[in-house]
């Protein structure tokens, strides 16, 4: 069973941005987002050593979601400029080390992201799914993992199974989507129902399954006060499903191919952005002589 690495490219992209301190060429040039970039992707291949990796973008917020609700997203600041300057170096230090690229006008990576996975789990592959965005754990199943940055040195990756997603969220992966209906998600400008936290909502589900079940049992509602304000939510809770539910049925309009790293290339280019430690790194790296556990970075 191969092994497929799907990659949530901004979301990765802005942790490398502020995780690694400030850190600029010669020139002037901001590359701290890139040295961070290479680095996870040596981890994460380190650790899985994927036969397909494939790095998803957003291109623009969906607009099925913005028509839902018009203040979808709406929170966000602009990208760093700083950020914006390195994504092109970014995407071709992705492709030199031999991963895919993809996006498509308008659709969000989660949305390409649950959509690979339904595709490449039903051909037979091992999934995993890199991204700190809690929506894509509704993905997670007997065959999809989610990967969860970490904040330890020794596992900067946190891997997330149906056992594991229970025992952090207190659900089961298929009911995601409704404990964020109930609880929001302030990333995505999602409210959630006021006074309804994580607690209270893994009690609901745990007891009663889903939003339908919790509304067919009001009478055993607790604390009592949401007896008496759950029904005027209704519509909201439908419309919060929508958001957060993540489209699995997208088109694949591209043919995976395995791992094939341009090493003379991305050493060259690593050179010329003034990374030239990164560079030493890249041609032990791939020119064999590298260990496994030198090269796993904490971000």
């Amino acid at each position: 069973m191969d092994r497929y690495l799907l990659v949530d490219g901004l979301n990765l992209a802005y942790r490398c941005f502020f995780a690694v301190p400030e850190l600029t060429n010669a020139e002037g040039v901001a590359v701290n987002a890139l040295q961070g970039w290479v680095r996870a992707l040596w981890s994460l291949e380190d650790r899985l050593h994927p036969h397909v990796t494939i790095v998803f973008f957003d291109q623009g917020i969906s607009t099925q979601r913005r028509a839902i609700l018009e203040s979808y997203k709406a929170n966000r600041p602009p990208m760093p400029e700083a950020l914006q300057q390195q994504l092109s170096s970014l995407k071709k230090l992705s492709q030199y080390m031999g991963y895919h690229i993809h996006f498509q006008e308008g659709m969000e990576a989660d949305d390409l992201i649950a959509s690979a996975a339904q595709h490449y789990t039903s051909s037979g592959h091992s999934i995993f799914i890199a991204s700190a965005d809690k929506d894509l754990a509704q993905c997670v199943s007997d065959h999809v993992t989610l990967l969860r940055p970490s904040h330890q040195p020794s596992a900067p990756w946190k891997a997330f199974d149906p056992a594991a997603v229970q025992q952090h969220w207190g659900i089961h992966p298929e009911q995601m989507i409704d404990y964020l209906a109930l609880i929001g998600d302030t990333s995505d400008n999602i409210p959630g129902i006021p006074g309804v936290g994580p607690k209270t909502a893994q009690q609901w589900l745990q007891s009663f399954g889903d939003i339908k079940g919790i509304y067919q049992h009001l009478d055993r509602i607790t604390p009592t006060r949401f007896v008496t304000s759950l029904p005027s939510h209704r519509e909201q809770l439908e419309t919060n499903q929508q958001l957060i539910r993540l489209e699995r049925s997208l088109f694949m309009t591209f043919e995976a191919f395995p791992i094939q790293p341009q090493d003379d290339k991305m050493i060259s280019y690593l050179e010329q952005l003034g990374l030239d430690t990164l560079a030493a790194q890249a041609r032990r790296r791939y020119h064999h002589e590298r260990s496994m556990g030198q090269l796993s970075f904490d971000l």
